[in-house]
């Protein structure tokens, strides 16, 4: 009641992933110029405010032109090589993903099968790069429900999906561990009973379990964090975890 704004949102899955990929030991400020450098060099215009230009986030093809040498020109660090690798390896996996999609489906369907997806995709949510991101829109929680046409293509696209979870797929990119891929998965592919442990997660963690106290930041110990938030909040851990961490920020500390 006293945050009752606050809301876990459900972001475009590319500008999601390598927006948390700029967020790794960075902060807020850094975080914004850097994901405002991607859109002003590589994205297309949108309009103008008071003199001020903005630009839509790249696509994977438009973000094909970021190479690490520019990347890290512009002060993003180590997070440069992983920003250029991961939109070739989205890349990749889309075009497997698509692949796999067209060769479950019955011949009836086939040929199709992707395009239906893509645009059953964009009616729903308004993304304009569900075929070149359409990897991370298959790991959606709701994909093989996205409204596509036919049982034909949904039973091709259940069989195309691999048996490694949501997150174990996206930690195939360089650079996004556990935590980095709880985040993306949170916050852009419905995942909502994952946990992204942090300091502040960590901190209220260590309340209910004094034990870990102390100790290094292990598998182990995380997937202890991560079972008390799931076993606390059922279904909706996730959800939970966004109030709990805000009301946790000094910014909230009067409310």
């Amino acid at each position: 009641q006293r945050i009752d704004g606050l809301r876990t949102l459900r972001q475009p899955p590319l500008e999601c992933c390598l927006s948390f990929i700029c967020s790794q030991n960075n902060n807020i400020a850094r975080i914004t110029g850097m994901v405002a450098h991607l859109a002003r060099e590589y994205g297309d215009p949108i309009g103008s405010v008071l003199g001020d230009s903005f630009h839509a986030f790249p696509t994977v093809s438009q973000l094909q032109a970021a190479n690490e040498a520019d990347l890290r020109a512009a002060s993003f660090g180590y997070r440069a090589k992983y920003i250029a690798a991961a939109s070739a390896l989205i890349a990749l996996k889309s075009k497997e993903e698509q692949e796999a999609l067209e060769d479950h489906c019955t011949v009836a369907v086939r040929g199709s099968a992707v395009d239906s997806v893509v645009a059953s995709i964009a009616a729903r949510t308004g993304a304009t790069d569900a075929r070149e991101a359409f990897w991370l829109y298959a790991l959606r929680s709701d994909a093989a429900a996205e409204g596509v046409a036919g049982d034909d293509v949904m039973e091709g696209a259940a069989k195309a999906g691999g048996e490694r979870s949501v997150v174990e797929e996206l930690q195939l990119i360089a650079g996004v561990g556990p935590k980095v891929a709880d985040c993306i998965a949170l916050f852009s592919l419905d995942q909502l009973d994952v946990i992204p442990v942090d300091t502040h997660v960590r901190q209220i963690a260590e309340r209910f379990l004094p034990s870990i106290k102390g100790k290094s930041m292990t598998p182990v110990v995380y997937d202890r964090i991560r079972r008390l938030f799931q076993d606390a909040f059922s279904r909706y851990p996730g959800w939970a975890h966004s109030i709990l961490f805000a009301a946790e920020l000094p910014l909230f500390a009067h409310v």
